[in-house]
């Protein structure tokens, strides 16, 4: 039985489907080859694989990354993610070269529509280390134009989702943007974008403020002033009524 890739890639006759560990389960990480490849350049390859995931996670094994050998990677289907979220994932890691042209990697995260222009800033958000701009880009694919892709990539500061798949950021931007007129998305994108950076400054400030405070906890030394307080408040009447500090009988009496 044939094994099939994400996207529902089928392998040709001629190459091999070597899975990264033992098991080849949905989403694996493999590499595809020649199927009468040595075992030592197999390995290789597979090493090769290894540390792009460790670097950029499983899903950047869809980039389709040379590993050398005439392998490349990809996944088994039936995993998280898509081919777009791993190219911009191991484009990070290995860099552009290793995914191929400028033009195809512009199409993998952009879209057919990718023009030239949103290529060239896509790699002037690169050279200036802007990920964050470029993963919301990445992410509004879909409900934007490339013209709009472009300014959005101009964003910076910040990061508003550190965390999670564009494509997945992707499908909640075109539930809340598809009902509105296209031209209205990319500045309602930008506001989104300076209210959340503005609310993770509030909150980087807070933590900052907090770290500035004693470490050692109170709240112990709190609960024992708690407990003495009316032993207090009587020992410094009794000290009111006699002037001075009273003795055990003076207390009593």
């Amino acid at each position: 039985m044939t094994m099939r890739l994400a996207g529902g890639v089928l392998p040709s006759a001629h190459e091999g489907v070597r899975p990264l560990g033992d098991v080849a389960a949905p989403g694996r990480p493999v590499a595809v080859g020649p199927a009468d490849a040595p075992a030592e350049r197999a390995e290789a390859a597979l090493e090769r694989l290894a540390w792009l995931v460790a670097r950029a996670g499983v899903v950047a094994a869809d980039a389709g990354v040379e590993l050398g050998g005439g392998f490349r990677s990809a996944r088994i289907e039936g995993g998280a993610g898509n081919r777009r979220d791993g190219v911009l994932a191991a484009l990070r890691v290995v860099g552009a070269e290793a995914l191929g042209s400028p033009a195809a990697i512009s199409v993998a995260l952009f879209g057919i529509e990718a023009t030239k222009p949103l290529g060239a800033a896509a790699t002037a958000a690169v050279v200036a280390g802007r990920w964050a701009a470029l993963r919301l880009a990445v992410a509004a694919a879909e409900v934007l134009g490339p013209e709009q892709l472009v300014t959005l990539l101009q964003l910076e500061g910040g990061d508003p989702f550190p965390d999670g798949l564009p494509s997945v950021v992707g499908g909640h931007l075109r539930q809340v943007l598809e009902p509105l007129p296209r031209a209205r998305r990319a500045a309602l994108l930008a506001d989104l974008w300076t209210r959340v950076c503005a609310h993770q400054e509030v909150l980087r400030r807070r933590e900052r403020r907090r770290a500035t405070q004693a470490k050692v906890d109170r709240l112990r030394d709190l609960e024992k002033r708690f407990d003495r307080y009316d032993d207090d408040e009587i020992i410094l009447a009794v000290r009111r009524a006699v002037g001075q500090e009273p003795t055990l009988a003076q207390a009593a009496r």
